[in-house]
């Protein structure tokens, strides 16, 4: 296996100008030139609708809105390069708490569809668990979804993995981290997190052709073994305040796991910097 690698940050950050070859420069054109949503974005993916067909890609967005441009946009848009579209009636929240604007917090591409996932319960007017799918024309769930909100998506031996605060995945008990085959939902071993805290999987990775999960203090970092879940090393440790480590991104870099969040320490050695730990 790859070495794997922590990497502690305490706040976001944008790499814009910074040449990879001496040659090249680069900037920030804001919103691609054009007016944007008018709120948040959490997520953003690449679909094309038909395929090696003749349609363009699209640039897909998905957060927290109502309108991309003078476009109204319920939670998700997409760019074509010219200008904003809604996807039919876009993502609601209508069973949620007083106030609550639905939100998308993952989007992926699984067997040719574009899937979305968050805190909502609506996609197109349709009642969906937190996760819906869109074909180009209309929406529908993926079974019943999920009883809680989805953070992470990564797409696994074939399956659509999903990870966010849930217990249950289409009725069946999945603590935190659940499996779409494309037609039933399953569980991975008994999940992930902790009883004591409102644990969440925040980010999922494919690394070496293994499976990793991270998130907060009862998931930690942790590797899926085919039949249960195991923590990479040590895992990774904030001292200040234990509860609130959370580990919110993960990626592969070259032959290593790269991990980003809160903490302060890896393998019980500080963490800092980038560097590997076992």
């Amino acid at each position: 296996m790859g070495r794997i690698a922590v990497l502690l940050t305490f706040s976001i950050v944008a790499l814009a100008a910074t040449p990879a070859r001496a040659q090249c420069t680069f900037d920030w054109k804001p919103g691609m030139g054009v007016p944007g949503v008018n709120g948040a974005v959490y997520a953003l993916t690449s679909w094309d609708p038909d395929g090696p067909g003749p349609k363009e890609q699209l640039l897909v967005v998905g957060g927290s809105f109502s309108y991309a441009e003078v476009t109204p946009a319920s939670s998700i848009a997409a760019w074509d390069g010219v200008s904003w579209h809604s996807l039919g009636l876009g993502i609601g929240a209508v069973d949620f708490a007083p106030g609550y604007v639905a939100t998308v917090y993952a989007m992926i591409v699984y067997n040719g569809d574009l899937v979305v996932a968050g805190g909502f319960d609506r996609a197109g007017g349709e009642v969906v668990g937190g996760i819906a799918r869109w074909n180009g024309k209309s929406w529908s769930s993926l079974g019943t979804g999920l009883n809680g909100i989805v953070r992470s998506m990564v797409v696994f031996n074939g399956n659509l993995i999903v990870g966010g605060t849930f217990t249950s995945a289409g009725g069946v008990n999945a603590a935190r981290v659940a499996r779409w085959d494309g037609n039933t939902w399953q569980p991975l071993g008994s999940g992930l997190g902790s009883s004591t805290y409102v644990d969440s999987v925040l980010s999922l990775a494919v690394f070496n052709g293994n499976l990793v999960a991270a998130g907060t203090y009862g998931v930690n970092v942790q590797q899926w073994n085919g039949t249960s879940w195991q923590l990479v090393g040590s895992g990774l440790e904030l001292s200040i305040f234990p509860p609130q480590l959370a580990v919110k991104a993960l990626i592969q870099f070259g032959s290593s796991l790269v991990a980003t969040g809160f903490f302060d320490r890896a393998g019980g050695a500080p963490a800092k910097y980038l560097e590997p730990v076992s």
